[in-house]
């Protein structure tokens, strides 16, 4: 079940990153501005934010890998009908149902993994499945960045469109659908509601982590070529900055299973607050792109331990459902971020962006010392 939720993570995590590697040439293609490109990329987040909570109320009611499946196929579609936009109307359509389609996978692949995986053994689990759909990133702009300038933009999405299919049928073939579904009945009720309460603190933890990451990964490239580095050195720097979270979402799945998720987070959120400090305080750029690099570590390594404390107070029956509207309000909430960094670098410079970082994490450190309880 491991290897089905990386997988399956990793197709559908590339599926949604592949417009933004394309942009310039879909600008080019359509005659777009800034503002309505962003715009179809901003529609497909938003729907796979808020769509997470249908797919986890529908997920607690049927199969879930039957659902998984379903999802699946559905963003393999949407992935071919966006190489066959024909005008932007059209792009926006398909990017919206490639929204939905991505929308199934995460409430639904992490209950999934959690109600087949033993507790000692979850936050491992969930570190694995986390680091997969965090490979993504460098995979889609890769094969883009190597492919597209030769076979053009739509190629890309016919490719990986093709890549989804095989995933999604080769899941049906090698597991034969058999999740048997837990047989309490599934209640919206006072115990849903008793635990959407008891993670209220951890839903404003995993805002803060959202924000922290959309502003870093957003403005790191920009911060260092306005200092002078050169932009294939910025845009390395990031890339390992994401190598740099996968390694710690690893890493945070087994410090999860030996020291608990409190603990995990503290420490990772230390070390984030001492980057971003650094990096606000430094002045030589070997510092700066050290610590940018670094900062990878906890900016993704401490999501894992959210999903394992989701799981650890989420009853089997409505756990999907939690997923999904946990998930929505988190990262809905986060997706004005670049936009918010944005206008406090248009007036204060884009070195405190850093600095607001830090200060959120030390807001996230006070909640999870007080207020995060098993």
């Amino acid at each position: 079940m491991v290897i089905v939720a990386s997988v399956a993570h990793f197709t559908n995590d590339v599926s949604v990153l592949l417009l933004p590697t394309v942009l310039p040439l879909v600008i080019e293609d359509f005659g777009l501005s800034y503002a309505t490109a962003g715009l179809a990329v901003a529609l497909l987040f938003l729907l796979e934010s808020f769509s997470q909570i249908a797919a986890g109320y529908m997920a607690d009611r049927v199969n879930k890998l039957v659902l998984l499946i379903a999802g699946l196929v559905i963003l393999g579609m949407a992935t071919l009908l966006v190489s066959l936009s024909a005008n932007y109307i059209q792009l926006l359509i398909f990017q919206c149902l490639l929204g939905i389609g991505a929308s199934f996978y995460h409430p639904i692949g992490y209950s999934l993994l959690s109600d087949t995986c033993e507790v000692r053994e979850r936050g491992k689990a969930l570190g694995l499945v986390s680091a997969a759909g965090d490979a993504a990133a460098p995979v889609a702009f890769l094969t883009s960045g190597l492919l597209a300038p030769a076979f053009g933009w739509r190629m890309i999405f016919v490719l990986w469109s093709c890549v989804v299919f095989i995933v999604a049928f080769t899941i049906l073939f090698i597991t034969g659908a058999q999740y048997r579904k837990r047989e309490e009945t599934y209640i919206i009720g006072k115990s849903a509601r008793k635990t959407m309460l008891k993670l209220m603190p951890v839903m404003v933890i995993m805002l803060l982590a959202e924000t922290s990451y959309l502003m870093i990964s957003s403005f790191s490239t920009s911060f260092l070529t306005s200092l002078g580095v050169n932009i294939e050195l910025a845009n390395i720097t990031v890339a390992v900055m994401m190598a740099m979270g996968i390694l710690g979402e690893i890493t945070s799945g087994f410090l999860i299973d030996r020291f608990g998720e409190r603990i995990t987070i503290l420490g990772l959120y230390l070390l984030l607050v001492v980057t971003s400090a650094v990096t606000f305080l430094a002045d030589k750029i070997p510092v700066l792109i050290l610590t940018i690099c670094i900062m990878g570590f906890p900016l993704l390594g401490v999501w894992p331990a959210f999903y394992s404390y989701i799981a650890k107070v989420t009853s089997e029956s409505f756990m999907a459902f939690i997923y999904g509207t946990v998930l929505a309000v988190t990262w809905g909430g986060g997706s004005l971020t670049p936009y918010i960094g944005g206008v406090i670098a248009d007036f204060f410079g884009l070195k405190l962006v850093y600095s607001v970082v830090a200060a959120l994490s030390l807001v996230a450190i006070v909640i999870t010392n007080f207020k995060f309880k098993i």
